[in-house]
């Protein structure tokens, strides 16, 4: 599944208030490639249904969040 940075809740707390922070944004994947908006959330809801393994459920502690059954993480690739 996909697994999002948290950023200590500052910029979102959530999907819904993720995906209003990202409108009009550019978004790039690990490789520096360019995704449109509709391209990132695509791939996420796929994940999202195809995905086996949660981060956050699978490593629970400080860093790791589960959200609204979305992975969240507070810390750089932990």
């Amino acid at each position: 599944m996909f697994s999002f940075q948290y950023n200590g809740g500052e910029y979102y707390k959530n999907i819904k208030e993720m995906k209003e922070w990202l409108r009009g944004k550019r978004i790039f994947d690990e490789y520096g490639e360019e995704n449109t908006y509709k391209e990132f959330w695509d791939m996420v809801d796929e994940k999202q249904k195809t995905g086996k393994r949660n981060h956050a459920k699978k490593f629970p502690g400080n860093t790791e969040k589960v959200i609204g059954g979305y992975s969240f993480s507070d810390c750089d690739f932990c």
